[in-house]
C-alpha cells in the first residue's frame, strides 16, 4: 500500500507539470517523503512475515504460545481487500491534502474520455439491443425453472460464435429475475469453464458453491450423482431437508471436452433425472456442440437450444449508436465505417467496439500533436480546441481497421498455404484434446 501511495503522489506531481493535478512541488515532496517513511515502518513490521497457505499459519510460535490447527491469520483476500481499503482510503485523500485541486479520473481521461469511455468492452449501462427474442427465450427458460421451484427443470443450451451477445444477454436476463429468484430459494451457480484447471474440477467447484465444501473431483461426483439422483447425500451433507432449486450457468462449455465426454454427458443429463432439482444454461462457441459432441443425448436437447447468429450491419450500427448517445465525437461516417467491416468478416460486435476505440485514440493523438504545434507556432497565447464534435471520422476508422487487420500475423495467415493451414488446425485440434490452454 505504501508504493500505491509513493505512486499516486508522483503521478500527482507527474500531471501538475503536464496541467492535469494543481499540486504545488513542495506538497508533493512532502508526500513522498511522507509514504516513504510509513514505507520504511512498514518494512521494518514485515521482519516477522508470516507465511500461509490456504489462510493456514505456517510459523514459529512466540514463546509461551501453542499453535495448533485453530491458529488462523487473515487469507490472502483479506489481506488484499484490506491493502485496497488503505489505498482508497488514503490514497487520493492524500493527493487531496497535500493541495490537489483534483484528481485526474483513473483509466479514460483527454478530450475524448467520453467516448472511449462508452466504447469499453466492461461497459454495461444500459440493455443490449438487437437481441430481443433471445432474450424473451431466456426469460421463458429460467422463469419457468424459478416459478416450478424445482419440480420441472430442464437444459438450455445457447450457442454462437464469439462476440454475439451469448453472456452479456444471460446476464441481462439474470439481473432482472434476480429478486424472484432470491425469494424462491432459487441457489445460482454461475462458472466459467476457462478459469478451472481442468474439465473434471467443475464437480468440485459446482459442489463448494452448493455445499460450502472443497473437494477433489471425484469426491464431488459421487456427492453430485447422489445429489441429483435423488438421494440423501443433499441432507448428509448439512444441507438440511428440502433442497432448492439449482440454477447453474457454465460460460465457454466447450473447455470441458474430453475424450469420453463424461463431463458434459453429465451436466446435460442431470437436469433430465427425475426430482434432480437442477437447470442447466450451457453457453457454447460452437454450433454443433450437441450433435457433433453429445449425439447420445442430442435428440432431447433438440427442442432446447438457442441459437445467435452474428450480428448484421444493421444491428452492429445500432449497438454502437446506441453506446454513442450523447456523444458527439464520433461522426456517423465512422460509425457506419467500422461496422460495415466487421459485419463483412466476423460480426463480433468486441471487435467493432474495439476498432471505434481505436479511432477514436488515433483522434486524440491527432489533437494533441495539432495543439502542441500550434502553440509552438502562436506561443502560449493559443487557445486550445473546445469543439470536438466529429472529430472521429472515416479517415481514422479507416486507419484503426489497417491497424487491426493489418497486423503481420494476419497477414501470415491469410497467406498461408492449404497444407499450413491443415498444420495450424491440426495443432489446435490437439491442443484442444489435451486440455491444454
Amino acid at each position: 500500500q505504501q508504493r500505491g501511495a509513493v505512486g499516486l503522489a508522483v503521478a500527482a506531481a507527474a500531471a501538475g507539470a503536464r496541467g492535469g493535478a494543481a499540486v504545488p512541488p513542495a506538497a508533493a515532496t512532502a508526500a513522498v517523503r511522507a509514504a516513504m517513511r510509513r514505507r520504511r515502518i512498514g518494512m521494518r513490521s514485515t521482519s516477522r512475515r508470516r507465511n500461509t497457505l490456504d489462510g493456514w499459519v505456517i510459523r514459529k510460535p512466540r514463546p509461551g504460545q501453542q499453535l495448533t490447527t485453530q491458529t488462523r491469520t487473515r487469507s490472502a483476500a483479506g489481506r488484499a481487500h484490506s491493502y485496497k481499503a488503505i489505498i482508497d482510503e488514503h490514497g487520493l485523500g492524500l493527493l487531496l491534502d497535500q493541495g490537489a485541486a483534483t484528481v485526474p479520473e483513473r483509466g479514460f481521461v483527454g478530450p475524448l474520455a467520453a467516448a472511449r469511455r462508452a466504447l469499453a468492452l466492461n461497459n454495461r449501462s444500459g440493455e443490449l439491443p438487437c437481441r430481443e427474442a433471445e432474450k424473451q427465450s431466456l426469460r421463458k427458460f429460467i422463469g419457468h425453472a424459478v416459478e416450478e421451484g424445482g419440480d420441472s427443470p430442464g437444459v438450455l443450451y445457447i450457442c454462437g460464435v464469439p462476440g454475439t451477445g451469448k453472456t452479456a444477454c444471460v446476464m441481462e436476463v439474470l439481473g432482472g429475475v434476480r429478486s424472484q429468484a432470491q425469494n424462491s430459494g432459487v441457489q445460482l451457480v454461475i462458472l466459467n469453464a476457462l478459469q478451472l484447471p481442468g474439465p473434471q474440477h467443475v464437480y468440485s467447484k459446482l459442489w463448494e458453491r452448493m455445499s460450502g465444501q472443497r473437494w477433489g473431483p471425484a469426491r464431488a461426483l459421487k456427492a453430485l450423482e447422489e445429489v441429483f439422483s435423488g438421494g440423501s447425500g443433499w441432507a448428509a451433507a448439512g444441507g438440511g431437508g428440502r433442497r432448492h432449486l439449482t440454477l447453474l450457468i457454465v460460460d465457454e462449455i466447450d473447455v470441458l471436452i474430453t475424450k469420453d465426454q463424461a463431463v458434459l454427458y453429465n451436466l446435460f443429463e442431470w437436469p433430465l433425472r427425475e426430482g434432480s432439482r437442477l437447470a442447466v444454461i450451457g453457453i457454447s462457441n460452437t454450433h454443433d456442440l450437441d450433435s457433433r459432441v453429445l449425439p447420445r443425448i442430442a435428440s432431447r436437447l433438440a427442442g432446447s437450444k438457442l441459437a445467435f447468429n452474428p450480428y448484421n450491419f444493421e444491428q452492429l450500427k445500432e449497438i454502437l449508436n446506441s453506446r454513442l448517445q450523447g456523444v458527439t465525437a464520433v461522426a456517423r461516417g465512422a460509425v457506419e465505417f467500422c461496422a460495415r467491416k466487421v459485419a463483412s468478416t466476423t460480426g463480433d460486435v468486441r471487435r467493432a467496439l474495439e476498432l471505434l476505440r481505436r479511432a477514436t485514440e488515433i483522434a486524440e493523438v491527432e489533437l494533441s500533436t495539432a495543439a502542441a504545434t500550434n502553440q509552438q507556432r502562436q506561443g502560449q497565447q493559443a487557445a486550445p480546441v473546445q469543439d470536438f464534435t466529429n472529430v472521429v471520422g472515416a479517415r481514422q476508422a479507416t486507419a484503426a481497421i489497417k491497424e487491426m487487420y493489418g497486423s503481420v500475423h494476419m497477414t501470415l495467415l491469410r497467406r498461408a498455404g492449404l497444407f499450413q493451414k491443415l498444420v495450424l488446425v491440426a495443432l489446435l485440434v490437439e491442443t484442444r484434446a489435451q486440455n491444454k490452454p
